[in-house]
């Protein structure tokens, strides 16, 4: 101040950085507001699931690395499917109670190596080669597993991991 010139000498530059402060703060909650883009999943994806799930109700449809997946409620139940990018049927998924498991494959269960692994998840699945899939998330101390059944308790498959 001692220079002869006044804080009003520095009015221009004040009021920028209040407009340019303003903007921001106008324009930050529309902007983070924005919900993404909705996917739009392929059309025979969409048909494929009104024809087999009639009544179900689509929550969303997500797009991942490989697969457009719809998550979907039906009978009060939440389900998955998925589909190729050309909306190619690919499968279904929904969680089951232990007690829903096929009697066959309880009894496999019982009968195998994985009789005294604790039970994690168990899922019905279906796919265009079996329509009904049981996947069991098995696991001990040290190891897990993912065990694949068909209802007449044949083992499909069994994915065993270190844990």
């Amino acid at each position: 101040m001692g220079d002869g010139r006044s804080i009003l000498c520095d009015q221009p530059k004040a009021m920028r950085y209040l407009v340019l402060l303003a903007a921001i703060l106008l324009f930050t909650p529309f902007t983070s507001a924005q919900k993404p883009t909705a996917v739009v999943p392929p059309a025979a994806a969409s048909a494929h699931l009104t024809k087999t799930y009639p009544g179900a109700v689509v929550e969303k449809w997500k797009k991942g690395g490989k697969h457009f997946k719809a998550d979907f409620k039906l009978k009060g139940e939440t389900y998955h499917a998925y589909y190729t990018p050309t909306g190619g049927w690919v499968r279904t998924e929904h969680n089951i109670p232990k007690s829903e498991l096929p009697a066959a494959v309880a009894a496999q269960l019982k009968a195998s190596k994985y009789s005294n692994w604790k039970i994690k998840d168990v899922e019905e699945h279906a796919t265009p080669e079996q329509p009904r899939l049981f996947k069991l998330k098995v696991d001990t101390e040290i190891k897990k597993a993912e065990l694949v059944f068909t209802p007449d308790g044949n083992l499909v498959s069994a994915d065993e991991k270190a844990k």
